[in-house]
């Protein structure tokens, strides 16, 4: 029997805590036309199926697209295998002949596919998502093109993965998108600082800058083509650099401004970038900076220090942190048209917002929360989590054995794993977009 479950309840089995109701209630919708809702998906109470079991036939012709995509899929909800599979088909023609042994294997859909030469010296990979106890292909034949080179059909292979997500879940999948992060080695009062990008399972790692000192809060314009980050070299203090993040050498510097430049965010046009800034004043407040033009406008002048400025996805607000001369933050949502700020819910340090704006994912004290959800981690959290572009996972880092390090973990499922790093990581972020 397969029943629907809220994740609140799901949480005792996979270790998450329920956030506060009374801080749910003062947080509300970020997005001015979204209400909240209880995360559900479906299990199987007694053992038999899961809903969502996928059997994967590697593609004829191919290994590299048809690994990633096996290896993507098995990090989300989604089950997969392609171990002891009862048939060897490319094609819903070959399953159809065997249908009737495919529905009783358990399994509800299965992928088939092939990698063929193309025009061009391309490679076309075309596959099919097909629903067993029908035989329906689902969507119909898929065919997505690649130049013929490992990290081309690297790619290729996130943007398959994202559409056969789509079309069994209705979902957005969220495998292209990338991962900026900072990665720290040496002494930490002489460390190295490197700026990297890679894919979301790992794999493709790309430095952008690297310098003495510390890099800090990574963000990423809506279209994924931009990175915006604070530098702080040795007896300096942190300005904002604005590169392409598609090429390495550090950008340009947007904020020319004596005291701290901290903890930019981007406007979902990107056009404009919030940031936490105490050149008037040895108390951080919000500005606003258009980019193109260097228009500098402050929002906020709370008593105390406002940080961590975060976008709604509609534009109409931020969320952010403020002290109010305490010492202890608490978070904020500052209306765009009006330009009243107002607290949303109890203590709680740098807000991240989901693409949809239904959650902020947010540190209090040494843990990870997001609100709906839970608790997510306790082992030494001091930074908060990124959203994955659908929302449905989130990317931190956590202090275990004296280093810091990357974890992706399923908000649906609370399944985890870990990213391998070289060095300290800090402050990963995900990309919505704009792959390259």
């Amino acid at each position: 029997m397969n029943i629907k479950t809220p994740l609140s309840y799901l949480a005792l089995a996979v270790a998450l805590v329920v956030a506060s109701p009374a801080f749910a209630v003062g947080y509300g919708s970020l997005n001015s036309t979204s209400s909240d809702s209880e995360l559900n998906f479906d299990i199987d109470v007694d053992g038999v199926q899961n809903p969502y079991q996928i059997a994967f036939i590697p593609f004829a012709g191919d290994s590299v697209v048809s690994n990633t995509v096996i290896n993507n899929l098995s990090h989300t909800e989604l089950k997969t295998t392609s171990q002891n599979l009862p048939q060897r088909a490319y094609s819903s023609a070959e399953i159809s002949q065997n249908l009737s042994h495919w529905q009783n294997t358990g399994f509800n859909y299965v992928v088939v596919g092939h990698a063929q030469s193309a025009t061009g010296g391309k490679i076309a990979i075309v596959f099919e998502v097909i629903e067993v106890a029908t035989g329906r292909v689902m969507q119909g034949l898929q065919t997505r093109y690649s130049d013929n080179n490992p990290s081309a059909l690297r790619h290729t292979a996130h943007v398959v993965s994202d559409k056969i997500y789509e079309i069994i879940t209705g979902e957005p999948g969220d495998f292209t998108g990338r991962i900026a992060y900072v990665e720290e080695t040496g002494d930490p009062r002489n460390k190295t600082s490197t700026l990297k990008v890679m894919d979301a399972d790992g794999q493709n790692v790309r430095i952008l800058f690297s310098t003495q000192g510390s890099i800090f809060s990574p963000a990423w314009s809506p279209d994924g083509q931009r990175i915006a980050y604070s530098v702080q070299k040795p007896n300096g203090l942190p300005v904002i650099h604005l590169q392409n993040a598609n090429s390495s050498g550090g950008g340009q510097v947007i904020t020319p401004f004596r005291g701290n430049n901290l903890g930019a965010s981007f406007s979902p046009d990107g056009t404009s970038i919030l940031f936490s800034g105490s050149h008037e004043n040895n108390d951080p407040s919000i500005y606003e900076l258009h980019i193109a033009s260097g228009q500098l406008k402050r929002l906020t002048n709370m008593t105390g220090a406002e940080n961590s400025p975060q976008y709604t996805p509609d534009g109409r607000s931020f969320i952010f942190t403020a002290d109010n001369g305490s010492r202890t933050p608490r978070l904020y949502r500052y209306n765009m048209n009006t330009g009243q700020a107002s607290a949303i819910g109890g203590a709680g340090a740098i807000p991240r917002v989901s693409p949809d704006g239904s959650k902020i994912a947010y540190v209090s004290g040494r843990s990870l929360v997001v609100t709906g959800v839970g608790t997510i981690d306790t082992t030494g959290i001091d930074e908060s989590a990124s959203f994955s572009p659908n929302g449905n996972r989130i990317v931190y880092s956590s202090y275990k054995g004296g280093r810091g390090q990357m974890t992706i973990r399923s908000l649906k499922t609370g399944q985890s794993f870990t990213l391998q790093t070289q060095g300290t990581v800090r402050e990963p972020t995900w990309s919505r977009g704009g792959i390259n």
